[in-house]
């Protein structure tokens, strides 16, 4: 009998022992579970920020590549200035090549001098006497100083974009001339006719009926690979001979007036 209640005994210490494993392997499952969850969390918060960033960079660049390309394509506007006599109209930027055109009615039979600062990289070159309006190619950069000098009244300065080719009389584009066709330039006093192609050798021939004992000279950009060399004082024509090439900043500098320069292929 005593053999029977030890054996019932130890059963139920057995039982009692398994019950509380079993409790205590419960109570642990859930800490375990939990940590998991934490580290995909994580990883999820980590992705989505890294997502939203690649995002917002890829969005940023799209939107300053549109913005560039819009600023890119952006005509520049025209830039007026009015003024009555001699005056310092201040500093004045331009972007791209451009015209300057000059309109002065009181100006006949008068000086009208545009000019800048002789610090400043670029020169305006407009010395006119006589004409009450004229043109002149201006190159990008800026201009300090800009002074209209003249005893006319009333004058109007604009600048546009782009290197006019009104100067060109001749049937030849000035920009892509074909070989044999002259180019013909006609203007008035100091002024920069832009860019001059010349497909071959070619005979440049210039006249100033106003130039009697005045100087008349023809030059290009010093960074050009040639050189027109036209420097004459008294005379009211010449010629010269200009090698093929494209000439920059093709400038007539002469106290006289009215001008014409034609450039023909050969001599």
């Amino acid at each position: 009998m005593r053999r029977f209640f030890k054996w019932i005994l130890l059963a139920v210490v057995l039982i009692i022992a398994g019950s509380a494993v079993a409790a205590a392997m419960q109570h642990k499952s859930p800490g375990s579970t939990n940590s998991p969850v934490v580290v995909t969390t994580t990883s999820s918060t980590t992705s989505s920020a890294a997502t939203t960033s690649s995002a917002a960079a890829t969005s940023s660049a799209a939107t300053t590549a549109t913005s560039s390309a819009a600023t890119t394509t952006t005509p520049t506007a025209p830039q007026t200035f009015q003024g009555n006599g001699s005056e310092n109209i201040g500093t004045i930027n331009v972007s791209a090549q451009s015209t300057l055109r000059w309109n002065c009615p009181s100006c006949s039979g008068d000086n009208f001098i545009v000019g800048n600062s002789f610090n400043d990289n670029n020169q305006i070159d407009v010395n006119a006497e006589g004409p009450t309006s004229g043109q002149t190619v201006v190159d990008s950069g800026s201009y300090h100083d800009v002074e209209i000098t003249t005893e006319g009244q009333a004058w109007t300065i604009t600048i546009g974009a782009g290197a006019s080719t009104t100067a060109t009389t001749s049937t030849a584009s000035s920009a892509a001339p074909q070989p044999g066709a002259p180019q013909t330039f006609q203007g008035d006093g100091t002024q920069n006719i832009g860019t001059i192609t010349v497909p071959v050798q070619s005979t440049l021939r210039w006249s100033c009926a106003t130039c009697a004992n005045s100087n008349f000279i023809v030059g290009n950009s010093f960074n050009d690979s040639g050189t027109i060399d036209v420097n004459a004082l008294g005379p009211t024509s010449g010629q010269t001979v200009v090698d093929a090439g494209t000439y920059h900043d093709v400038s007539i500098n002469t106290e006289g007036q009215a001008w014409t320069i034609t450039i023909t292929a050969g001599g």
